[in-house]
């Protein structure tokens, strides 16, 4: 799969921004002559894989920068693809795209799924679907030899597909919500977030059986043709649709556990009111966009240790003078707690006695 490191990728109006994740430091950006849709890039190898968009496919290129300089290893011609996130693995790179023929009259839209090499860009395979009212506006994702994508039908039902990555081949395919969302493989299933409100569709999370396709349950407690879910230690997070087009912050984000299903004790873990948006793992922490803006979800950060209190009541006073003379001489492993060696210079002195003097009555209220 994709690996993140220090700086990260970010598509904006046909630009391309490397950026230095501490600081938000542009490093170096990089120019696409058509503006790049709802995709995000996929980091591997020490290369940013990602296409741009045309309505009707005209021009649309898969592009391959170097990560470190911003410069374009190659560029390939590529079916119409909005919204296409790439996926790699091994050395191939799998991207979802629309071929568009216009007859004259009206246009027919042929969903695919095409696998180039990483190195140059050379075609591997290109496995054209049957389904000619549905078309591809989300990415794939890659998972143990396998490429997971979900197609967007304006007329109806959908289709989740399952390939081969080494040839393409079609293992199986599932009727869908229609989505622009990216599958989720995990413990032997499939999940995915679809459906909007009206149009005969369902804001809903589908679970898949990952070897026959075949639908185990759906809940309509999360989900949306918008939303991105993620997995983690066992669970989904996931938000709902706000009650519109799906364009509006969506909310209640939930924490469900997948060993259980919707009904039973325990499917639902928590709920959060104050977000929903497509959710982000990342240092232990869950993070989401609600209607006021960005939510962090996780443990407790501690608040910083006022420098001088030595006894960790929060208050400098005369309580942390007296718990740094009852160390006074004491080294190393010996101070406890290591906050009183204020000074801090790996002994209990004189010199932490001053520390603390000079902090006197900082963090008392």
């Amino acid at each position: 799969g994709s690996n993140c490191c220090d700086e990260y990728g970010v598509p904006q109006n046909g630009t391309v921004y490397c950026m230095e994740a501490d600081t938000g430091h542009i490093r170096w950006q990089q120019y696409t002559p058509l503006p790049i849709m709802n995709a995000s890039p996929c980091i591997a190898d020490g290369s940013v894989f990602l296409a741009d968009y045309h309505q009707f496919g005209e021009g649309t290129q898969l592009y391959c920068i170097d990560i470190e300089t911003g410069d374009i290893t190659w560029t390939v011609p590529i079916p119409s693809c909005g919204g296409g996130t790439p996926a790699y693995s091994d050395g191939a790179v799998f991207i979802a795209t629309v071929r568009v023929e216009w007859d004259g009259m009206s246009y027919t839209l042929y969903p695919g799924i095409v696998c180039l090499d990483a190195a140059d860009g050379t075609e591997r395979w290109h496995t054209e679907l049957p389904w000619y009212d549905n078309s591809f506006h989300g990415g794939v994702c890659y998972s143990d030899g396998y490429i997971y994508g979900a197609t967007y039908n304006f007329y109806g039902i959908a289709k989740l597909v399952k390939l081969d990555a080494a040839d393409g081949e079609l293992i199986w395919h599932a009727d869908s919500e229609r989505t622009d969302s990216v599958p989720v493989v995990a413990e032997e299933m499939v999940f995915l977030s679809g459906g909007l409100v009206g149009y005969g569709s369902t804001p809903k999370l589908q679970a898949f059986d990952d070897e026959t396709g075949a639908e185990l349950w759906d809940t309509a407690l999360v989900g949306g043709w918008t939303l991105q879910p993620a997995f983690a230690g066992g669970y989904i997070y996931a938000g709902l649709i706000p009650d519109s087009s799906g364009f509006g912050a969506y909310s209640n984000m939930h924490v469900l556990d997948i060993s259980k299903e919707p009904g039973d004790d325990g499917f639902v873990v928590l709920v959060s009111q104050n977000a929903g948006g497509s959710p982000a793992i990342a240092n232990g922490n869950v993070y989401s966009i609600g209607a006021n803006g960005l939510y962090a979800f996780g443990p407790k950060i501690a608040e910083p240790r006022v420098p001088g209190d030595a006894d960790g009541d929060g208050c400098v006073n005369v309580l942390d003078l007296l718990t740094i003379r009852s160390l006074l001489g004491k080294t190393g492993s010996a101070i406890n707690p290591p906050e009183a060696d204020c000074s801090p210079d790996g002994v209990i002195n004189v010199m932490d006695l001053l520390c603390v003097r000079s902090q006197m009555g900082q963090g008392c209220r």
